[in-house]
């Protein structure tokens, strides 16, 4: 009997990609120095151990040997993690910052090409004036503080208030500044400038308020001259765009053609995230695969052959690299490129797969901290995605051709062939489109719930729509690079076309993230399960068939979805009151976790930025389970006590907000936004004066101390909505920025014993007096301040039994009391 061979049939081998178990393994060993660090010499000799049984091995033993090499693998990338995190010189610049700005006098070479940030714009107005500032990176030489010289070595990164247009890439330069270390993690699911800094390769920080505070000793020599010319050619670049395009679109193509974000607006942003299109605004692998298939394509039509086309797509992928400033997604892409295009002329077919491992050993060789990095891997993992689905396809598509082999001819008809001829390319093009789109979107799902608490269910679809257009868009945003700098009379032609297609990309993202079904913030799942998911999702891609890796990755895969399902409902309620103080600079931002699981919200805002108080209460609640915000409960009218809260409402769910009266006081133009926002989002506003009870535990008394409902006029710290927790008989007293007549109001209540007491006005001490420290005997005081909050001061005026606290040095502060009443408080930096 004649019919078509078995799906397992030896035709259809996979193909082998032995660069992936060593990328995979060099990166196990980067893993492995970062959570459980070991010395330099161990490394050393699991290295030596296991390259030697890999030359004895290898005639004989061929699996064995196979293993001895992964584990060799592992060495080697735990020792350039060691080195990476571990290995400084004696006069590193990090050994003489601190944590407290101080003066110095340094002379360095600028290594990067200074580039000016724009000043914030915020919603609300800022008591603080703001302005441009330039960044740029000094590789060190000499460090004068006070009256001592010193030879460092080392790199800062140095702010600048203002433009410095006097300095540029190569130059010797003196600075006078303020020399500090960059600050760490501060509140749970807080972003990590510090390590991020360090994983630039940036030991320090420098900062001056004066441009003229640089000063240029010494101009570039010529060695630094190929590096000016690629600043050079990227400043006119973006001179080109914005000569030729609509100001709302020179932005977006900025950061689309040159990796430029800084001019993108926070709202922009936005509309990209919840669009599920952030990958596109991110100048990364696609980008360079589609410039890729432009050059192909004009090489095709020009009939290069094979040698020249490669020499001519490599060149102008380096030169675009270069003129981006070697952003690691588009060396990661070159390098890619560079595999699969150099065997071309000799017709030698590169495996996406292998091309994949060694372009990821270049960047962890270079940089191992990329590994933690959420760019480089939701880059990889999409590519991950196309590996994985193209060689389904490969696979899927080769037996249905063999079965195809084996069907009678006639039972189609002519007809039938015809019709299939017609409809076969498109409906490939489209099916391959959602195919590619839905497996990229649920592989890199899991990721971006973790690291942005956000799905996006739309950029299914809207990805399919938009990658065609993001072709044809590209394509003539580099044709008006090319032609701007090289053939001006023609820019004009394909700036038109370039921001008539911007304007109607920008329009289908604007639409999609308008959707209310769109997108949803979610708390994301754990480190531990995204470690186990993706690992299982390697073995059953790469994995070999001979032990049945594939087959067992799989289904490891699908029961481990399941765990991580069954983990995410099961109830994590504790009979515990938690509050957590967020460390937010000069402002407050307090999250009151009740046993019952419900929630409240003192507070939420910051002097500076409200950008950032918003991130950092948003990411500490995902980071603390917590997915809504039962009530928001606002003290006072100043804006560093509610400028975050209309971004949090559209982030988290909040069913109300409390206000006292004398907030309401719309002639204020910041409280006016407030309202708006709040009436926007349809979330109801209620009052609330002295004895008044928010009911949400039965277990927890939560009340109000001052002010009076009725009370109108005075100044607004002076009416400062004071609560008291109590629970279990201990006491939590917030009181914003409560000072003057307020204090008074105060103290005419009876007298509590306090057990945690928000310092009043951050720690001022016109607000914090010894008749408040007799009215309350608290046990801790907790100031949310900036650097200047007096601790010192405070611990005289509450006396030896009290433990003073401030969120700037020593973080977020978390209160627990159990269900026995026992207290403990944590600082979230030791």
């Amino acid at each position: 009997m004649i019919g078509p061979p078995p799906a397992n049939s030896n035709d259809f081998q996979r193909p082998r990609s032995p660069i992936v178990a060593v990328a995979v393994s060099f990166a196990v060993g980067i893993c492995l120095e970062t959570w459980w660090p070991v010395s330099l010499l161990s490394w050393w000799v699991v290295l030596a151990a296991a390259w030697g049984g890999w030359l004895i091995a290898f005639r004989r033993r061929r699996m064995a040997a196979a293993w001895l090499l992964c584990f060799a693998c592992v060495a080697a990338g735990g020792l350039r993690q060691h080195w990476f995190l571990t290995i400084t010189t004696a006069d590193n610049i990090a050994l003489f910052a601190r944590e407290t700005p101080q003066p110095v006098r340094l002379t360095g070479t600028v290594t990067s090409q200074p580039v000016v940030i724009p000043r914030k714009k915020h919603a609300f107005p800022s008591t603080i004036p703001e302005y441009d500032s330039t960044l740029c990176e000094i590789d060190c030489q000499t460090l004068l503080s006070g009256d001592t010289a010193t030879t460092t070595s080392g790199t800062v990164r140095l702010q600048i208030t203002g433009h410095a247009p006097h300095i540029g890439v190569g130059d010797e330069v003196e600075i006078v500044g303020l020399l500090s270390q960059p600050v760490g993690r501060r509140n749970p699911g807080g972003f990590d400038f510090r390590d991020y800094l360090h994983s630039q390769g940036i030991d320090a920080m420098l900062r001056t308020d004066y441009p003229d505070a640089v000063q240029t000793i010494k101009p570039a020599g010529r060695w630094w001259q190929p590096l000016r010319f690629a600043a050079d050619i990227r400043e006119e670049c973006g001179d080109v765009l914005t000569a030729n395009l609509s100001p709302d679109n020179a932005p977006v193509a900025a950061a689309l053609l040159l990796g430029d974000r800084r001019d993108v607006t926070d709202d922009l942003r936005n509309a990209f995230a919840q669009s599920g299109t952030m990958h596109f605004l991110a100048l990364s692998g696609l980008h360079v695969g589609i410039l890729a298939t432009l050059l192909w394509g004009i090489c095709r039509l020009f009939r290069f052959p094979a040698a020249w086309t490669t020499v001519v797509i490599l060149s102008c992928l380096i030169g675009y690299t270069f003129i981006n400033e070697a952003r690691l997604p588009v060396i990661r892409a070159t390098v890619m490129a560079a595999v699969i295009l150099i065997g071309q002329p000799w017709h030698r077919r590169a495996r996406l797969g292998n091309s994949l491992a060694l372009a990821a050993l270049v960047l962890l060789l270079w940089n191992p901290a990329q590994l933690f990095e959420v760019g480089p891997q939701l880059s990889f993992l999409a590519v991950v995605a196309i590996v994985a689905l193209m060689r389904l396809k490969t696979e899927t598509s080769a037996i249905i051709e063999a079965k195809e082999q084996y069907s009678p001819q006639e039972l189609r008809g002519e007809r039938f062939e015809q019709i299939h001829r017609w409809l076969s390319p498109p409906l490939h093009w489209i099916g391959d489109g959602l195919l590619i789109t839905a497996g990229i979107w649920l592989i890199v799902a899991p990721l971006i719930a973790a690291r942005f608490q956000i799905i996006s269910p739309v950029g299914l679809g809207v990805n399919v729509l938009l990658m065609p257009l993001v072709i044809v868009v590209l394509w003539c945003g580099y044709a008006l690079l090319f032609c701007g700098l090289l053939l001006p009379p023609l820019a004009p032609v394909f700036g038109y076309l370039f921001d008539s297609g911007l304007s109607l990309f920008l329009a289908i993202v604007d639409n999609a993230q308008r959707l209310s079904w769109g997108h949803q913030h979610v708390p994301g799942p754990a480190n531990w399960w995204l470690l186990g998911f993706y690992a299982l999702l390697v073995a059953a891609i790469f994995g070999g068939s001979k032990f049945g890796m594939r087959r067992w990755g799989a289904r490891g895969l699908l029961c481990w979805c399941v765990l991580g399902l069954a983990v995410a409902v099961v109830p994590r309620n504790k009979p515990q009151l938690r509050c957590t103080f967020f460390s937010v600079g000069h402002g407050s931002a307090i999250l009151v976790e009740l046993p019952n699981g419900r929630t409240l919200l003192y507070d939420a805002g910051q002097l500076h930025d409200a950008g950032r108080t918003e991130r950092i209460i948003e990411n500490g609640a995902w980071e603390l389970g917590i997915a809504r915000l039962d009530a928001v409960v606002l003290s006072h009218a100043d804006v560093d006590h509610f400028n975050a809260v209309p971004g949090l409402l559209g982030k988290l769910p909040v069913d109300g907000v409390y206000v006292s009266p004398s907030l309401l006081d719309t002639r204020q133009p910041a409280v006016a936004a407030l309202c708006d926002a709040i009436f926007d989002s349809d979330i109801p506003l209620h009052s609330l004066g002295t004895d008044d009870q928010l009911l949400l535990d039965d277990d927890v008394n939560i009340r109000v101390l001052v002010p009076a409902g009725d009370v109108r006029g005075g100044s607004d710290n002076a009416n400062s909505l004071v609560l008291a927790i109590e629970y279990r008989e201990r006491v939590i007293l917030l009181t914003g920025d409560l000072e003057g007549e307020g204090l008074l109001a105060l103290f005419a209540t009876p007298s509590l014993d306090v057990d945690v007491l928000v310092s009043p006005h951050h720690g001022s001490l016109a607000a914090n007096t010894l008749d408040l420290a007799a009215w309350c005997r608290p046990r801790w005081v907790i100031a949310s301040g900036g650097r200047q909050s007096p601790t010192a001061a405070l611990r005289e005026i509450y006396g030896p039994g009290t433990t003073v606290l401030s969120t700037w040095t020593s973080g977020a502060v978390t209160v627990t009391i159990d269900d026995t009443g026992k207290i403990d408080v944590k600082e979230f930096v030791k």
